[in-house]
């Protein structure tokens, strides 16, 4: 499991790689450097995530709009349950 501090430098140094090459930095890389920064602040940079704080973490960036989609199009709860554990643990 990664630290909150190597989270941050992920994220900053994709930011930093779209801003060399003269492209805008993306949305989600954006909110994600923001999350993480947040979290490391409050837990600490060097704070071991747990498997737990993983899933939560993923939970925090699910495309809900997306994700209605692909359930939407599903016939049963335990698809739907599929999708979404398939989502959390990749």
């Amino acid at each position: 499991m990664s630290t909150y501090g190597e989270k941050v430098r992920k994220y900053e140094a994709k930011i930093c790689k779209a801003n060399e090459l003269g492209l805008e930095a993306s949305k989600q890389d954006l909110e994600r450097l923001v999350y993480y920064y947040a979290r490391a602040e409050k837990k600490g940079w060097d704070y071991q995530r747990k498997p737990i704080q993983v899933a939560k973490d993923r939970i925090a960036h699910i495309d809900w709009q997306e994700l209605s989609k692909m359930i939407g199009n599903v016939v049963t709860i335990e698809s739907a349950a599929k999708i979404i554990l398939k989502i959390l643990f990749r």
